[in-house]
């Protein structure tokens, strides 16, 4: 660039500079200053956007209300293998078919709160107006839990109760678990709180539960030595279990019974069968001998099967209540 025309451009920089301090400067735009006109236009702007401000954090509130009223059923994805955050078809069925109030005493204390176990709590609680879910720390309430259980309840534990009937879901039986026998380990496999919390609403709000009798008194293996799968799922489906002695008890009128007599005459057959020499005993079980296996062998099949005498029993039991004819014998 030439020497003249770098002084072009000086000067032209120049008088721009003075044409803007003239302006800054000049009487007329003094006068707006000290007058108060430039400010009145920058309050008006401000104003401005101070109101477009409190418009739109007004429209969030209004929106933020809105969303809060939707279930969260409607508003959160359960992206979980397992689904862990949603309930089943069933469940809704059940609770739909509800007609009577149901608590859920959700026992922890404040800030160890189980993130799972809450959510799957507000679901039920947003899908029936019959279902009302509660907290109780138990530090504020240590006495609360022994209205319904002399038993420890662990935290994250919940509490169903309907009327005079109750029962607890305890943490542990929501959370499935394995062990590895060769390190010993105990590790989580799975979530059942909506298996277990649904099982209990259904217990609390039936009049009648299903009943198992357990027989004993000849060497059967008790409740205690089957598998916890097996009681896992007597207790999840609510069945009732009571011992029952055969050798001395009466069969309960709320027993489906076809049984092999009475126990006075089932422990009479037994000693015909011992003194006969057809049966021996061999500590607690009834051995055949080679004469009762013989006698079995000769004999019609009908009358070799246990079924015959339990029909037979069963008969005479419906007679003696009034509910079957006497002269509808059973004939071979």
């Amino acid at each position: 660039m030439s020497s003249e025309k770098k002084e072009k451009k000086q000067h032209k920089m120049n008088f721009n500079i003075k044409e803007k301090l003239k302006k800054t400067f000049s009487k007329e735009h003094l006068k707006e200053v000290f007058t108060g006109e430039e400010q009145k236009k920058h309050l008006k702007q401000g104003s401005y956007s101070s109101i477009m401000t409190v418009i739109v954090l007004a429209v969030i509130v209004v929106i933020n209300l809105i969303v809060a009223q939707i279930p969260t059923s409607k508003t959160q994805i359960d992206l979980s293998t397992q689904k862990m955050y949603s309930v089943t078809d069933e469940t809704k069925t059940a609770l739909k078919d509800l007609d009577q109030d149901v608590t859920l005493y959700y026992i922890v204390q404040k800030g160890s709160e189980d993130d799972t176990i809450e959510k799957l709590l507000e679901h039920y609680d947003e899908l029936s107006d019959h279902i009302k879910v509660e907290t109780k720390d138990p530090d504020l309430y240590p006495k609360f839990t022994s209205q319904y259980t002399d038993q420890t309840v662990a935290a994250n534990s919940v509490i169903v109760v309907c009327g005079d009937k109750s029962k607890v879901v305890s943490n542990s039986d929501m959370w499935e678990t394995s062990t590895n026998y060769q390190t010993y380990q105990t590790q989580t496999t799975g979530f059942d709180g909506e298996g277990q919390i649904t099982s209990a609403i259904t217990y609390v709000t039936s009049e009648n539960n299903p009943k198992v009798y357990w027989v004993t008194g000849h060497g059967e293996a008790s409740e205690s030595d089957l598998s916890t799968n097996f009681s896992d799922a007597v207790n999840k489906n609510n069945v009732e279990i009571s011992d029952l002695a055969l050798m001395t008890d009466d069969i309960p009128e709320d027993a489906e019974r076809k049984g092999l007599g009475t126990p006075a005459t089932r422990a009479a057959i037994i000693e015909k069968l011992v003194a006969a020499g057809f049966v021996e005993r061999k500590g607690k079980s009834l051995i055949p001998t080679k004469a009762g296996i013989n006698l079995v062998t000769v004999l019609p099949e009908p009358l070799t099967s246990p079924m015959l005498t339990a029909e037979w029993e069963q008969k005479l039991t419906e007679i003696a209540k009034g509910n079957a004819d006497p002269d509808s014998g059973t004939r071979l």
